[in-house]
Parts: structure tokens; C-alpha cells; sequence
């Protein structure tokens, strides 16, 4: 990117430049690529009982790529019956720094408990800074739904919409 030839530059003149070196570092680390793994057991009072796995990769390339693959696997557990969920996940996020306003979009498919077809999803959000530590950010979502017992039946999707002020 720019940034990391214009810091590489500042660092060939003044090798010794602190604040150059650190930004150059934060550049490289916020535009490394990632792969995360996480895992998870639930279990409540329906009687039920979830086990999952993700993997999720990203990279950042540009203000206008930065691009993130998730899957997602849980094996659901109610007396005995099972049944497994699966959702692939591919989203971008575009930064339009000056405005100070970011957009991320997604879309997926989903294969969830109570159906043995394919479903899709999707979800938009826009974040605009409002201050140094304050953004403002509203969203629109298409989900699957499987936290009850009657999951296990039917697949339940759902649209949610929401609108948050935050402070950091």
C-alpha cells in the first residue's frame, strides 16, 4: 500500500525514526492477512446442548477490499436427537476514510437445523465516526435462528434491524 512505501521511505533516510518504525508496524499488522479458529459448548434447561467450530480468513487490501470468508459448523443436541448446522459467510468491508463512514456487506448460505435444503443471508452496516471515541452505526440482518427446541423441526430465519451509539 501507499502507506507502508511512504513509512519505508521516511525509515531509509532516518533508520532510527521511532514513530515511523511504529506506524509502519500497525500498518503491516492491520493489513496482514488473519485466520481465526474458535470453538464452543452451550447447554441449558430445554433440555439442550450445542458443539461448534469456525474458521474465519480476512485480508485487508484496500479501502475499498477487505475481504473475510467465515464457515461455521454446530452439532445440536436435544434427548438424544441430533442434527448438524453448517453457514458459509463471505463480507467486505469498505473504509471511506474521508467521510469517516465504513460498509461492510455480507452474504451466506446456510444449511441450518430443521431443513435439509439451503437458505441464504445477508447483512449490510454502516458506521459513521461522529467523534474521536464516538460512532454511530445501523445495520440490517437476515439470520438463521437455532436456539429453541423447535429448530429442530423447522428452520427459523430472521430479519433483524438496529441502530447503536457507541463510545469507545
Amino acid at each position: 500500500s501507499e502507506s507502508k512505501v511512504q513509512f519505508n521511505h521516511v525509515l531509509s533516510i532516518y533508520p532510527g525514526n521511532e514513530w515511523a518504525s511504529d506506524y509502519l508496524k500497525k500498518v503491516m499488522l492491520t493489513s496482514s492477512p488473519y485466520l481465526k479458529i474458535s470453538g464452543a459448548y452451550n447447554s441449558d434447561t430445554q433440555p439442550f446442548s450445542n458443539l461448534g467450530g469456525g474458521l474465519e480468513a480476512g485480508i485487508y487490501k484496500s479501502n475499498l477490499l477487505s475481504p473475510k470468508i467465515s464457515l461455521l459448523y454446530q452439532n445440536y443436541d436435544s434427548s438424544g436427537m441430533k442434527r448438524n448446522s453448517y453457514a458459509t459467510t463471505l463480507s467486505n468491508k469498505i473504509f471511506f476514510s474521508d467521510i469517516g463512514t465504513d460498509l461492510n456487506l455480507g452474504a451466506g448460505i446456510v444449511q441450518p437445523l430443521g431443513d435439509t435444503g439451503l437458505n441464504w443471508t445477508a447483512s449490510i452496516e454502516i458506521t459513521k465516526r461522529l467523534f474521536k471515541n464516538m460512532n454511530f452505526s445501523v445495520s440490517a440482518e437476515r439470520k438463521n435462528y437455532q436456539y429453541t427446541l423447535s429448530n429442530f423441526h423447522r428452520a427459523i430465519l430472521h430479519n433483524d434491524v438496529s441502530a447503536c451509539l457507541s463510545y469507545s
